[in-house]
């Protein structure tokens, strides 16, 4: 009977393509997470400059010298940890 035979190489052939498409959907959500991460992580980085800037002016009343020095700091700080939790995220594979 090759009928039945094709139907069930038919069958498996289906099952073979939902499970394929299944994979590729739960890839594609890992790497929206990966970005949805990074772009978190950013938002928060650059709150958290915002407020030490904020906090500065306050405290010193106006932009001095050295508070401008610690602005450049704290950006290359969150420069360089912005770049490491991008690798982090692409080593780790999370």
């Amino acid at each position: 009977m090759p009928g039945i035979k094709d139907y069930h190489y038919q069958e498996d052939l289906r099952n073979k393509s939902e499970d394929r498409r299944h994979k590729d959907i739960i890839n594609i959500q890992k790497k929206q997470n990966k970005f949805n991460l990074i772009i978190s992580l950013t938002a928060v980085g650059l709150v958290m400059l915002g407020t030490v800037n904020t906090t500065i002016n306050l405290v010193n009343g106006v932009e001095s010298k050295s508070s401008k020095e610690l602005i450049i700091f704290l950006g290359c700080c969150f420069i360089i940890l912005f770049i490491v939790a991008i690798v982090l995220l692409y080593l780790l594979d999370i």
